[in-house]
């Protein structure tokens, strides 16, 4: 069994010191301890953790050269083949875990806001094929956001997630704004790809400032690379240009030309129109 005795600390230097303390006992007072007991030096944590009521251990490591999803996932897996002790057991943890079941839930909000997005496109644009166009519309501008964020930054986050609301935004107000210039030109006796081109030309100096000021306003972050501080700002600024880009590219050509297939709709954007000015 294990006993502890206490010592001075000169006494402390070597293992025959404390061999040599002399403690008293039930029948002798004065006993040297190496006489009475085996003295030897064992590894001993200086500290214990615990997770609950057990004992636990951090491993940590920093991540270079490779997003942090990829490697947790690579860890993940290797623990899975380790054959461990009974009650034992090893498993990820931090940011990677918090940031998966977080994206799960924006996945879920994401799935369910598109549905709902879709269905207030169909009753403002009052066409099933137009609010499908503008819809799918919206869609090439997350995939190519998406596309060109994995093979800049190998990795989603926050501030991408929240630069993208902000394009998807952006590519959406613009979009209504054309067709309801397009609804609006009605009033003349021009044709419907007369309209079309007209409204196209008229939103073309608009959309194309705001995405140059957009686009400047994030260049700075992007420049600056993921210096301390804009851990956030880069991915989102990487973004931010590209789906500004990306979005006035479908507005100004996609958008159009899906008009000109889906054919007119009389007015069907009288309050959109307004409310867009």
């Amino acid at each position: 069994a294990a006993s502890c005795v206490g010592s001075p600390p000169n006494a402390r230097s070597s293992i025959a010191d404390v061999e040599n303390l002399l403690i008293e006992t039930p029948d002798r007072p004065h006993t040297r301890l190496g006489d009475i007991a085996e003295v030897r030096m064992v590894p001993q944590l200086s500290t214990i953790e615990r997770d609950g009521v057990t004992r636990s251990m951090d491993v940590h490591a920093s991540v270079a050269g490779r997003s942090v999803t990829a490697v947790a996932e690579d860890v993940a897996a290797e623990l899975k083949k380790v054959q461990l002790p009974f009650e034992y057991h090893a498993y990820v943890r931090g940011e990677y875990a918090e940031s998966r079941a977080a994206m799960l839930q924006v996945t879920l909000f994401a799935a369910s806001a598109a549905v709902l997005i879709f269905f207030l496109l169909q009753a403002a644009l009052q066409s099933w094929r137009l609010a499908t166009g503008m819809f799918l519309s919206l869609v090439a501008v997350s995939g190519g956001v998406a596309a060109i964020l994995v093979a800049v930054t190998g990795t989603v986050s926050v501030g991408a997630l929240a630069g993208l609301l902000a394009v998807l935004g952006l590519a959406l107000r613009n979009g209504l704004v054309l067709a309801s210039r397009v609804d609006q030109t009605g009033e003349g006796d021009e044709s419907w790809p007369d309209r079309v081109a007209a409204a196209a030309r008229e939103r073309f100096a608009p959309m194309l400032t705001s995405t140059l000021v957009t686009c400047l306003a994030f260049l700075p972050a992007v420049v600056m690379g993921s210096a301390a501080g804009l851990e956030i700002l880069h991915p989102m600024g990487w973004v931010v240009i590209a789906g500004a880009v990306i979005s006035v590219l479908i507005n100004l050509f996609v958008l159009p030309a899906m008009m000109l297939h889906s054919g007119p709709v009389s007015r069907r954007l009288g309050g959109v129109a307004h409310a867009s000015q």
